[in-house]
């Protein structure tokens, strides 16, 4: 009972969680504005936004990737039933890398091509993708704050699901040094990978398994 008694919900930090996860998901939209040049110079806005496809295609890539994230962050909270101050302060750790998506993002707008910028956006999705492998390494760590009943089989599948964002950002930061314009493609992988690991998912008898995404 000793042990229990410093634990908290995960109510609050659920709350804070989803509220730093629409300001961020929001701000990527912002990036998405003609240069003011462009604006008085008499240009057609069909060529105006054809001349923002980039922006498009990395707002909306962010925006995905954030909702990944997202679902993740909810299906482990959902399932991590106690929290305490090294959790709290992972949480807000994370969410402070999920806040600087939108300007990772601005960044390779802004630079498209350059390999900096291309690092810098791989980079914060590689530390998102370790600190919350770390969450849930620490808190399925001998069920300290989840549910005991949770199958261990699940808790190894949420680990490998958290490789795979890390994974394919190093990828990622791997091709932009050969191929900068490149890099950004190499995002989709996690979709499919994703994808593919809840298909496969789907197919066993735990239904416990299938909340994986």
């Amino acid at each position: 009972m000793a042990e229990h008694h410093h634990l908290l919900p995960t109510t609050r930090t659920e709350a804070l969680s989803d509220g730093i996860f629409a300001f961020a998901m929001t701000l990527l939209v912002l990036d998405l504005q003609f240069p003011d040049a462009a604006l008085v110079s008499g240009t057609p806005l069909s060529k105006l936004l054809i001349g923002q496809l980039p922006r498009f295609i990395n707002y909306f890539t962010s925006f995905a990737l954030l909702a990944v994230f997202w679902t993740i962050h909810h299906q482990f909270f959902h399932h991590i039933k106690r929290s305490d101050k090294v959790i709290l302060w992972l949480n807000i750790l994370f969410l402070s890398f999920i806040v600087l998506m939108p300007f990772s993002t601005a960044l390779v707008g802004d630079f498209d091509g350059h390999t900096a910028a291309e690092v810098f956006f791989a980079g914060n999705l590689f530390i998102l993708g370790m600190i919350i492998f770390v969450i849930w390494t620490y808190a399925t760590w001998k069920k300290k704050l989840i549910d005991p009943a949770l199958d261990e089989e699940f808790i190894r599948e949420g680990r490998l699901q958290n490789l795979v964002m890390p994974g394919i950002s190093l990828l990622a930061m791997a091709v932009a040094f050969i191929s900068p314009a490149w890099s950004g493609s190499v995002y989709f992988l996690i979709f499919f990978i994703l994808a593919g690991r809840r298909h496969i998912l789907s197919k066993r008898s735990n239904p416990v398994k299938q909340e994986v995404i």
